[in-house]
């Protein structure tokens, strides 16, 4: 233990999250050392734990909403992990017990304040860990009796994403949703992960009911027979902060494997989710909606607010829980590599928002980049521009302003009618040009054929959210309206637009 600043004395509360915190760290990463600091705030402790290097791993569990913590705070924590990353450190944080309303107080029944995340959960150099609960159904998981390690499971669990709030009658569920304060940061990409430059939150989830099964600590002299208080009773914990302590010790333990620290494992966590068909249990069913008041800020009509779970990422569970086995295993041998040389050489590269790279070389031929065997493919075809919105997002221009689209299925290049000097796609599928008159189209897919939309622009780009922006001749920037279908200026000046 160790003590920075004078000593916060004991609080019951404080206690049993700290108690749950080290022993179940403790409990997977047997006989690794645990330093417990112990100061009157966490991110004071946080603090002393990077300035002083303490240990390789960090575990938070507790937090507060992006919007009660304020800019100036926000700016101080993300400099601190970056710099715990830049030290080998890695950071868990608990991503939060209120659902999709986090600036909600604990025991509240209602959201008032609409949707928020966890910081420093949604920090990018911070893993956020959400919750699950365990779904067993009919299937037969757990033993009569307890095995030599005093394990009961059988096999691998089902799980659902943790949501208790309707049984506890009040906000009870995992943590999750959209940064206001931080963008999407470039590893933040796969299957599921949306095109709303945000920071997404979790990252993973683990099991994290208290109903449903919850976690056995020992705290202030409970355990008395084993687990059992003096009156037979357990003292039963959850939440998010069950979450973080566990993945901490999978990853002391990964950092055992490797002889090595890991500093900030999103990127690579997030590159071996889009590969690896066994280190991650998607978690597709649940949701982490919470009721709120009629009124309320991002309170829709059902009276109930948040996100649901789906096929690959989601804003409920992140990437789902891990097989620890698998993932320890599988680490060590992912090592990303970097892109083999187009042939003849490339002249423009461009990737999409799920990762898709498709290139042209100097000749003006069209290569898609083949992540599986790291290397490029002949697209068959001649281009002067390409744009890349997705996989099935790909267009070109060649020399004479001849339209193309790409067919993934067939791969093939379609002709599509109309001429354009300059193309631009989002991440969403939509297709913008410029003709060399500088008027403006965009293609609709209905009706296979490009619409005019009143304006003139000498350059024009659309982002991954689906925001499309635009230069006239004297650089003044514009961006699209989609209800009054039109571009609106935009004070500033630019010289340039991507």
């Amino acid at each position: 233990v160790i003590l920075t600043g004078p000593d916060p004395g004991t609080n019951s509360g404080d206690e049993s999250e700290s108690d749950l915190d080290i022993e179940w760290a403790g409990g997977i990463a047997k006989n690794a050392t645990i330093v417990f600091v112990n100061s009157k705030d966490a991110f004071g402790s946080a603090t002393y734990a990077v300035d002083n290097d303490v240990a390789p791993v960090l575990s938070l569990t507790y937090g507060n909403c992006e919007a009660d913590l304020g800019t100036a705070e926000l700016n101080t924590l993300t400099s601190l992990f970056q710099q715990a990353n830049a030290q080998g450190i890695t950071v868990l944080a608990a991503s939060g017990d209120e659902g999709a309303a986090d600036c909600e107080n604990s025991g509240a029944a209602t959201a008032t304040q609409g949707l928020a995340v966890d910081v420093p959960a949604s920090i990018p150099y911070v893993t956020g860990l959400g919750g699950t609960e365990f779904s067993e159904g009919s299937g037969t998981y757990w033993s009569s009796t307890n095995d030599a390690n005093s394990g009961s499971a059988l096999s691998y669990i089902p799980e659902v994403s943790w949501n208790d709030t309707s049984e506890d009658k009040q906000l009870s569920a995992t943590g999750g949703g959209k940064s206001t304060y931080f963008t999407k940061p470039s590893w933040q990409t796969g299957t599921g992960v949306p095109y709303d430059n945000a920071r997404d939150v979790p990252d993973l989830a683990f099991a994290a009911s208290p109903d449903h099964d919850g976690f056995l600590i020992c705290s202030a002299g409970s355990c008395v027979n084993g687990f059992r208080m003096s009156n037979s009773d357990l003292n039963v914990i959850g939440g998010t902060s069950a979450a973080a302590p566990s993945f901490a010790a999978v990853v002391a333990l990964l950092n055992q494997q490797t002889g090595d620290r890991q500093g900030n494992i999103n990127p690579t966590l997030y590159a071996l989710a889009s590969i690896s068909t066994d280190a991650f249990h998607d978690v597709t069913s649940g949701n982490n909606t919470v009721p709120c008041q009629s009124g309320s800020p991002d309170c829709p009509a059902s009276g109930y607010m948040g996100y649901h779970t789906s096929t690959g990422f989601d804003l409920v569970t992140g990437w789902g829980s891990v097989d620890s086995y698998n993932l320890l295993r599988e680490w060590p041998t992912y090592t990303p590599k970097a892109l083999t040389q187009m042939p003849d050489g490339a002249q423009q590269l461009w990737a999409g928002a799920d990762g898709t790279v498709w290139g042209l070389n100097i000749n003006g031929q069209a290569y898609l980049y083949d992540s599986t065997n790291h290397d490029w493919t002949s697209g068959s075809q001649t281009l002067s521009q390409i744009a890349v919105g997705s996989s099935g997002a790909v267009w070109g221009l060649n020399s004479v302003g001849d339209i193309y689209q790409y067919d993934s299925t067939t791969k093939r290049w379609n002709v599509v009618p109309g001429n354009l000097t300059q193309i631009a796609v989002g991440a969403d599928g939509a297709v913008w040009g410029l003709n060399s008159s500088g008027f403006i189209y965009t293609f609709n897919s209905q009706t296979q054929t490009f619409n005019q939309i009143p304006g003139v622009l000498s350059q024009i780009a659309v982002g991954f959210d689906g925001a499309v922006w635009g230069l006239n001749p004297f650089e003044q920037i514009y961006r699209f309206n989609p209800g009054t279908q039109s571009f609106e200026y935009v004070a500033g000046n630019l010289t340039q637009l991507r």
